[in-house]
This record gives C-alpha cells, sequence and structure tokens, in this order.
C-alpha cells in the first residue's frame, strides 16, 4: 500500500508550510520531496500500519511512531530533538549526518543519513545504525500491521 492511501491518525495540521525550509535552512539539510510531501498531509501523523524489521535479532520486528511534528509547540515537534545540552553529549555526532524524522516506541530513532538520503534505524542503546530503505517512500509503504 502506498503511504498515500494509507489511513493515518492523531494527525496536527502544519501551521505554516514554511516551517519545513526554516527547518532546513536549521540544520542545513534539505528534506526530499516525498517526505515533505507527506508532512504537508499528516504532520504530526503516524500510519494505521506502523510495524517494520530489523536485522538486530534482540529486535527483530519495532513499530513506528508518530512522524515528528513541524509545529514549533507541539508536545512532538522536530524542533526540540535540536534542542541539546549536555544531557545529550553522546548524540553531539549523530547530528551532524542523522536527521531523526520518527522513533520507536522503544526509544530507537529512523533516521534521513544526510550523505545518501537513505532511510537507517539506529539503536538508542549502541548506536549501531542499519539501513532500511533507498526513500522515504519506499520505507513507509513497506510497514505492515502486526498480527500476533
Amino acid at each position: 500500500m502506498q503511504w498515500t492511501e494509507m489511513k493515518w491518525d492523531f494527525i496536527e495540521k502544519l501551521e505554516d508550510e514554511k516551517l519545513i525550509e526554516e527547518f532546513e535552512q536549521f540544520v542545513g539539510y534539505t528534506l526530499p520531496e516525498d517526505y515533505k510531501a507527506c508532512v504537508k498531509l499528516y504532520n504530526g501523523g503516524a500510519p494505521e500500519w506502523d510495524s517494520f524489521d530489523v536485522k538486530n535479532e534482540d529486535i527483530g520486528t519495532t513499530d513506528l511512531g508518530y512522524l515528528h511534528s513541524f509545529n514549533k509547540d507541539s508536545g512532538n515537534s522536530i524542533w526540540k530533538l535540536y534542542d541539546w545540552d549536555e544531557e545529550c553529549e553522546e548524540y553531539k555526532d549523530f547530528i551532524g549526518r542523522y536527521i531523526e524524522f520518527t522513533s520507536t516506541s522503544f526509544g530507537d530513532h529512523i533516521c534521513f543519513d544526510t550523505t545518501n538520503n537513505h532511510i537507517v534505524f539506529i539503536d538508542h542503546e549502541t548506536l549501531e545504525t542499519e539501513e532500511l530503505a533507498d526513500t522515504f517512500s519506499e520505507f513507509i509503504n513497506s510497514l505492515y500491521e502486526y498480527e500476533d
């Protein structure tokens, strides 16, 4: 199923499309067009189908959280991820290369790799990375409904 055909929940109306461009300038990275199109429709939302697999055997199947919102006052704001303080010292190298657009319910990061725009999974405990897809659309379209 294509992401444009999926049911999305918890969508926050994007306050201003210029926030996306402002964020790009702030982090020095041009976000992929398919992601920006998704944000314009489903800002802060979560797709109904949210499961995906990773190679890490300790994790296996995991789930996608909400897309980070571009609204600055949102509780799920992408802006808050880049308000670093001393507690985030371990993530300083992470900032320059990866742009997180969502996380899992376990706190792992789903990011754009700024060197090639691919989607990567980053284990929050080890900071080990795994490539998930070549594009945002490919990743979102690969999500499935988890069945016990």
